[in-house]
């Protein structure tokens, strides 16, 4: 009874110890597409703010910031310079995502043989001062857009390698470091869940290698996030409040639906 007693007790202790963790971030994307986005973020059970220092120029600007309460399923991300925020829902961003598809004219596109594959690599390098486990998620689909001889079809795969570490909880994890962004596309939506599922842990380094084949050429973006800096701290309830006097606006993607229709 006292040794059960004694686990509870370091159980709650391990718990108590990251109610709050900050550190610093940095993803540089190469390639087919070309991005850097670094700054430094804040977690605290299932609140998280992101201080954009170097933004992607579309759905982060730089010196902004991104406010969550619910883990990353909604964001709200606010600009300093105008005094102003919009909203991502990630529910939502896949239906728009999906319409947006279709109103570019992909109405008559299928999704077939997805596949997902994982790997445990075993140890990995002390990354931060933590130990890490190397895993690596693998997945792959076939579109083909159109009908007939003239259906255009393309193959997508993606591979991420992730260095993991169960010293820190996942749930501090910020929304760069997450694989669970919907597509609106079943299929594919099916995959990236997978890959969300396999991937355990607290990822301080992730490589992500996105490919695209088409008519005998290939495509390929890679994607580096770093997580650097880990630090235990107490935050107050302001550092995840969205600032007063700011106004809401349209996030990027409902400027992009507006504008085509």
């Amino acid at each position: 009874m006292k040794r059960i007693v004694v686990a509870v007790a370091f159980l709650v202790l391990a718990h108590s110890a990251f109610a709050g963790l900050a550190y610093n971030f940095e993803s540089v994307t190469k390639g087919l597409r070309r991005s850097t986005i670094s700054g430094s973020a804040q977690a605290e059970g299932d609140r998280f703010r992101m201080n954009i220092v170097r933004g992607d120029g579309f759905t982060f600007a730089d010196n902004s910031f991104v406010i969550s309460h619910d883990g990353g399923r909604t964001l709200f991300v606010g600009d300093p310079a105008s005094k102003t925020y919009y909203q991502l829902d990630f529910g939502e961003a896949s239906a728009s995502a999906a319409s947006l598809f279709k109103q570019l004219g992909f109405l008559n596109f299928k999704i077939s043989n997805p596949k997902v594959a994982s790997r445990d690599l075993g140890k990995g390098e002390p990354i931060a001062g933590y130990p890490t486990q190397h895993n690596q998620v693998s997945s792959s689909f076939a579109m083909s857009v159109g009908s007939g001889p003239q259906a255009m079809k393309i193959g997508i795969s993606m591979s991420t390698d992730s260095w993991v570490t169960d010293r820190i909880p996942a749930a501090l994890t910020n929304v760069l470091q997450k694989q669970s962004i919907a597509t609106g596309i079943a299929e594919v939506d099916k995959l990236i869940a997978a890959q969300s599922a396999n991937a355990k842990g607290f990822p301080l380094k992730q490589v992500t290698t996105f490919r695209i084949e088409q008519n005998g050429r290939t495509n390929e973006s890679v994607t580096t996030t770093m997580i650097r800096n880990v630090a235990q701290k107490v935050f107050a309830p302001a550092d995840f409040a969205l600032p007063a006097g700011y106004k809401k606006t349209l996030s990027p993607l409902e400027k992009m639906m507006k504008a085509i229709q």
